[in-house]
């Protein structure tokens, strides 16, 4: 995709281009799905940025920033933003403010995805403008530490820092009255293990949690959807989840730690209400929908959304016409969640 310009990926994937049935290749169903024109193109058109059996470099890292920026080129621009800093597990991070042009009184707190190894600010920056400019509710986006320099549990002890931090000063630095925190993939896990650390902390407790399509358990062949999809090449493969794990955790013994497999935590009782956003076609799915159902037996508020026909990574595919509408439904729940 690298050779594509923005302008040229929008009409590519737009409804206005007559070839776009043609271009994405035969309809074929996937898991009893149809799969939109857009998605089909995109995942003929290789949207990895990267393959993940190759080391973490600052080139592979840059590949996955480069897609998404294509994908995202124009999305949410009215958004004013600025950069900052809030504090880390170890020492200051940087973080992006977006700020919506008539804020509504609420702020979350984003962690980005790309499977604790890649993603930044950057990749999710079109994302992040869009939650925000339909949400109403400034977004901070924060750039923990990424393995495998920084393996387990760097990115949880700069989630549980930047949150607390952020959430102790939204009304003071936002003017927020509530607060939100949410991911996507690996930032869902963040988040998630954010809400659970902070659910029987009144002052800063999450008045909500956001999680798209989030990974929450380390042990992965245990969950259907894994084993239907991972062989598949739907941007997120069975081989890519090992290779970010091993990355991220290597110690084995460390991987059922609540903080990471955050399904396993014991730990239920206040957590905020809670949207779990699965994709159709994501071998994570079976994931969401496994949490979505610990969290309703333990009494959580909790909203399950499906988006059918999308795969793992659909938010950071805003030049598509179908995933930008279901960002866009997602930033609407969350306007009414901080209302």
């Amino acid at each position: 995709m690298s050779t594509l310009t923005a302008g040229m990926v929008r009409f590519l994937l737009g409804p206005s281009n007559p070839l776009l049935p043609l271009l994405a290749g035969p309809d074929l169903p996937v898991d009893g799905q149809r799969v939109p024109d857009s998605i089909r193109l995109i995942l003929r058109l290789g949207a990895n940025g990267t393959d993940p059996s190759e080391p973490v470099t600052t080139a592979a890292r840059d590949g996955l920033d480069r897609v998404s920026v294509l994908l995202g080129a124009g999305a949410g621009r009215d958004i004013a933003v600025r950069d900052v800093l809030v504090p880390g597990g170890a020492g200051p991070l940087p973080a992006r403010a977006y700020l919506p042009p008539r804020p509504s009184g609420g702020l979350l707190v984003f962690f980005h995805g790309g499977g604790w190894v890649r993603g930044s600010i950057r990749s999710h920056d079109a994302l992040c403008r869009v939650l925000a400019r339909y949400s109403g509710s400034h977004v901070v986006s924060v750039a923990y530490r990424l393995a495998p320099e920084h393996p387990f549990p760097a990115a949880v002890d700069d989630a549980y820092a930047a949150y607390a931090h952020l959430a102790r000063t939204a009304r003071t630095g936002y003017g927020a009255r509530r607060v939100a925190v949410g991911g996507d993939s690996a930032g869902g896990n963040l988040a998630a293990a954010v809400a659970h650390r902070f659910a029987a902390e009144a002052e800063i407790r999450p008045c909500h949690t956001l999680l798209v399509y989030p990974g929450i358990d380390s042990d992965i062949r245990r969950y259907a959807s894994q084993n239907r999809l991972g062989e598949q090449d739907l941007l997120l493969t069975t081989a890519s989840v090992d290779a970010f794990i091993e990355a991220y955790c290597p110690d084995p013994a460390l991987r059922t730690d609540p903080r990471f497999s955050v399904i396993g935590d014991d730990r239920l009782t206040g957590l905020p209400p809670t949207h779990v956003v699965t994709a159709g076609i994501d071998p994570l799915r079976d994931q969401g929908l496994a949490y979505v159902q610990r969290l309703r037996g333990a009494g959580t508020d909790v909203e399950h959304t499906d988006f059918p026909g999308l795969p793992h990574g659909f938010a950071n595919l805003l030049a598509a016409p179908e995933a930008y509408r279901a960002v866009v439904a997602l930033a609407g729940r969350l306007r009414a969640a901080l209302a």
